[in-house]
């Protein structure tokens, strides 16, 4: 079954020197059509400890990248 983020995914990433960071994954259509998959860090762990304030976090970016996607 496929599984589809309309608002987007936050998720927590453990990274190469060890640290953990929160990613934002959404997906939008290029200029030919085709679907591509984004990404952006939101910040650390340490910065974020709990999911509920990346969440806040990620609230801006995400109703910028909605609005894009609206409005083009």
């Amino acid at each position: 079954m496929r599984v589809c983020y309309q608002r987007g995914y936050l998720r927590s990433v453990k990274r190469r020197n060890g640290s953990s960071c929160w990613e934002f994954m959404w997906r939008e259509q290029d200029v030919s059509g085709m679907r591509v998959r984004r990404t952006a860090v939101i910040g650390t762990a340490e910065q974020y400890p709990i999911e509920e304030l990346a969440e806040e976090a990620v609230r801006g970016l995400r109703m910028q990248t909605y609005c894009s996607f609206y409005l083009s």
